[in-house]
This record gives C-alpha cells, sequence and structure tokens, in this order.
C-alpha cells in the first residue's frame, strides 16, 4: 500500500507549496513541511514515514493479545512501545541531523517557529474577523515557515543575495522592517483599550524622526 500512499503524500505536500505561493522548489521542503510542530515545521507527516512505526506498533500489541488469549499467559503485561513513542524518536532524530546543517539565518527562524506563539497560527481557529489572515498573509507566514525566500535571487532593493528572514534585516527597507511590528502594536492598542475602565496611552513620537516609537 506504501505506492498509493506516496502518491498522496506527493499531493498533499504539493498542496502545501501551492499555498505557499512560490514557484521555488527547495531541498528542505519535504523535511520542513514533515516534521512536527513543535520543531519548527507544519506537521503534515509523509505516510510512509510514519506507516512503518504504526505497524510495528499494532502487531507488538497483537502479539501480546494473541499470547495472552491462546497461552493464558498471566503475571504483569509487558510494556508496549507507543505509535507516539516511536514517532517522537524519529522525529527527534530527524530534526537533529538536520538542524546543525541549517545556517544561522535558517536555525534562527525554525527555533522562532517552534515557540507557542510562533505556532500558534496554525491551530487557531479565527472567531473574530478581525483576526482572520488573508491569503497573503498566509503566503508569506509559510514562507517563512517552510525557509523558503522570496520570489528573487536578489533584493530588489539592496542588491543581496534573498535569503530566508532577508526582510527583517535589509536596511534599504526600513518601514517593511519595522510594519508587522508596528501592526500588532495597533492591534494591541485596540484590544486592550475595548477593555472596561482602561485607558491606553502609545509613547510620544520620536523628535528626530517624528515616527511613533514601538511601546505602548
Amino acid at each position: 500500500m506504501l505506492e498509493e500512499w506516496n502518491v498522496l503524500d506527493t499531493l498533499l505536500h504539493e498542496k502545501v507549496k501551492k499555498l505557499r505561493g512560490s514557484s521555488r522548489r527547495q531541498v528542505l521542503d519535504t523535511w520542513i513541511i514533515g516534521i512536527p510542530q513543535r520543531y519548527g515545521g507544519l506537521g503534515v507527516p509523509l505516510h510512509s514515514d510514519v506507516a512503518p512505526m504504526a505497524y510495528a506498533s499494532m502487531m507488538e500489541q497483537a502479539c501480546v493479545t494473541l499470547e495472552a488469549i491462546f497461552h493464558q499467559r498471566s503475571g504483569p503485561d509487558e510494556t508496549l512501545t507507543l505509535q507516539r513513542q516511536r514517532t517522537g524518536a524519529f522525529y527527534e532524530l530527524e530534526f537533529n541531523k538536520k538542524f546543525d546543517t541549517l545556517s544561522r539565518d535558517q536555525r534562527n527562524v525554525v527555533l522562532d517557529s517552534q515557540s507557542k506563539l510562533g505556532r500558534k497560527w496554525l491551530s487557531t481557529i479565527p472567531y473574530n474577523k478581525q483576526l482572520k489572515l488573508s491569503d497573503t498573509e498566509i503566503s508569506y507566514a509559510l514562507h517563512i515557515r517552510t525557509l523558503c525566500p522570496g520570489k528573487d535571487n536578489n533584493c530588489r532593493k539592496c542588491g543581496m543575495e534573498n535569503s530566508v528572514g532577508h526582510d527583517d534585516i535589509c536596511n534599504s527597507r526600513e518601514n517593511l522592517r519595522t510594519a508587522r511590528h508596528d501592526y500588532v502594536k495597533g492591534l494591541l492598542m485596540r484590544f486592550l483599550a475595548a477593555a472596561p475602565a482602561s485607558t491606553i496611552t502609545p509613547e510620544p513620537a520620536n523628535g528626530l524622526s517624528g515616527n511613533w516609537p514601538s511601546s505602548v
């Protein structure tokens, strides 16, 4: 059955790449899409990886059960290796093997994606329409989480290589560097102000540049 599932695995991962909205196909795509979210991936595992471990756990359970039925074995039950234990050990090994080969910027992105806040958007249902993510925002988030640079090989603003996370450090994109942070700050101000008897006061504008600082 693995051959049939391999086709579905490929289609599923290709769908993720389509949602990402990039024509790039990265060497790390299969790895970063497949590893669990707690390791900084998307948590879309390959059946070809998980199926053998699931089979081993089921076979072990079946052998113990049949032995107890036909041989009336007495005494304490054997400690079985659960599927989640097998997959946990597998993905820990897979993560450790690949993580050390990543660049510093890639490692920083993966570590940030492992955090609770870094992965919460993947499993949160936006009951409030103001919290919904647009298609562009989801595409951008998937670019970051899957370690995929922008479509151009070089940044149009500074000419440097368009590596993962370059938008956050590009000296020629000062507005873009702070736009997302300021947007989140605005959301915090709006929702904190909605609390009864609360007053939100941002810091005064910077006298040198005229820009608002990042604090609330």
